[in-house]
């Protein structure tokens, strides 16, 4: 099950959409769980899957779920989660 820890690992892999929530001012906790949950809510059980088991996962794989967790982190924040 993935789960809002694996997300922060995530969001830390490269540590741009933490500067994003830090360059727009947002509280860290709540900005996190709103984006947790919005990714939740608009990707697959299989990529959620992927995103748990992510050190396991095939480099094309870990490519496309960072590819999701960025995209909608940054849709998520740019319009205000």
């Amino acid at each position: 099950m993935f789960t809002i820890t694996d997300y922060y690992n995530l969001v830390d892999f490269k540590g741009n959409i933490l500067d994003a929530i830090h360059d727009f001012g947002l509280p860290l906790s709540e900005t996190i769980v709103g984006l947790y949950n919005n990714f939740i809510d608009n990707t697959t059980k299989a990529d959620q899957q992927t995103a748990h088991d992510f050190f396991n996962a095939s480099e094309s794989s870990k490519r496309h779920v960072l590819e999701l967790v960025n995209m909608w982190a940054y849709d998520s924040i740019s319009h205000g989660i």
